[in-house]
């Protein structure tokens, strides 16, 4: 098992080759170290714990094709314009909207119109039928004095011109609803543009979005939770919500990286680290794990490893030479051993089950292995400082 483990971290790491002099271009030679920090290197990406993600609009089903974007690192201020979405869609809505407002508008002016003049007609009507009225009385009156028949008859017409006349009202009530409710029925119509009128308005004041604080712009990436893949760039169409650019604390920086799975059992949140960011590889900057995701994380179009996201906070506050995106390598001091050395791995032999080296003058020199760890093999035994060894591929048949 041992051997398993011994070739696949040799098979991994190869960067102590430079430990190498030029007085040795024959042969691959390692020098020990005194070193008892046990360590886990994992490369990954500068972010700010406190990025401002500007996003699309969520609340509209709609494709937002960005027509403005300010340059990537420009500088702005709070209200500044940051992004500004395609409106024509919208602006057509608009203008389709306020005709058909307009529409309507007259439409229910005509019907106001001819709803009037039908209740005139009905007033007109029974103003006509009182006069009646009125004049049938008088007959009834006078008929007193004539016969039967003509008193029956003025009382008959009297009561027929009241029917008629509360038939007339009736009708006059029955159009007043029909009025009101062919009224309504526009109103309606024009209560349910205007909304879209004033939706499509805040659609296109959404489609103007402007930085809610001062800072520096940084695209967002389309890969997989904004990591990798291509910056987000002008023309581009995007869904609800998506993220367009974020706008990050420069005060409060850390690195971003995917932990393997093989190494989550020894990295825990709070340990220690140090940073060396590749653009400015002259300074280390001190930090300590602050998140680690409970979740393994992986994307089989990408790789099949399997990882766990994970944040290295930067102790050091207010460098602004520190910039989202720049590469960065988060060296993780997971454990330190006491009184021991440490040398590549790939610098073992093992015969009857023990571990040993060979010094680049063939001498062999016993060793008790404490633990293996990241292409290094951390070692007990009698060894002078920077003393050199060779790596076990490098010996010959006569060695």
């Amino acid at each position: 098992m041992f051997n398993k483990s011994l070739n696949t971290i040799i098979s991994v790491i190869i960067f102590f080759s430079a430990c190498r002099t030029t007085e040795e271009a024959n042969i691959d030679s390692y020098a020990i170290r005194l070193d008892s920090a046990v360590v886990v290197r994992e490369a990954g990406e500068l972010e700010s714990v406190n990025s401002t993600v500007i996003s699309a609009p969520g609340k509209w089903d709609l494709s937002y094709q960005i027509v403005y974007l300010p340059e990537e690192g420009a500088t702005v201020a709070e209200g500044d314009t940051v992004v500004i979405f395609d409106t024509k869609q919208v602006e057509l809505q608009l203008e389709e909207s306020i005709k058909q407002l307009e529409s309507y508008e007259q439409e229910l002016r005509s019907k106001e119109l001819s709803n009037r003049l039908t209740i005139q007609e009905i007033k007109n009507s029974m103003l006509s039928l009182e006069i009646q009225e009125e004049i049938n009385l008088n007959r009834l009156e006078q008929a007193k004095y004539n016969s039967d028949v003509e008193q029956k008859d003025a009382a008959l017409e009297l009561e027929k011109t009241r029917k008629n006349i509360e038939r007339q009202s009736e009708a006059l009530q029955a159009q007043y609803i029909l009025n009101r409710n062919s009224e309504n029925e526009i109103k309606l119509k024009i209560d349910q543009t205007r909304s879209k009128i004033d939706l499509n308005r805040k659609m296109i004041r959404e489609m103007y979005i402007t930085s809610p604080k001062d800072g520096l712009v940084v695209y967002y990436k389309s890969g997989h939770r904004g990591r990798g893949g291509e910056k987000i760039k002008l023309g581009d169409t995007v869904r609800p919500k998506s993220p367009i650019l974020k706008i990050p604390d420069p005060n409060n920086m850390m690195v971003i990286v995917d932990l393997n799975e093989v190494d989550r059992a020894f990295v825990m949140e709070g340990i220690p680290a140090e940073v060396i960011v590749e653009a400015y590889p002259d300074t280390v900057f001190t930090g300590h794990v602050g998140y680690i995701s409970k979740i393994v994380d992986y994307d089989y179009s990408i790789s099949n490893t399997k990882n766990y996201i994970m944040n290295v906070n930067i102790d050091s506050g207010e460098n602004f030479r520190l910039k989202p995106g720049l590469s960065a390598i988060a060296t993780l001091f997971i454990q330190r051993l006491a009184n021991s050395y440490r040398i590549p791995s790939w610098c073992l032999f093992e015969e009857d089950d023990q571990y040993y080296l060979i010094s680049n003058r063939s001498k062999r020199h016993s060793i008790d292995l404490v633990m293996l760890s990241h292409g290094n093999a951390y070692i007990k035994g009698n060894f002078t400082l920077n003393q050199r060894f060779i790596a076990n591929n490098q010996l010959s048949d006569d060695e």
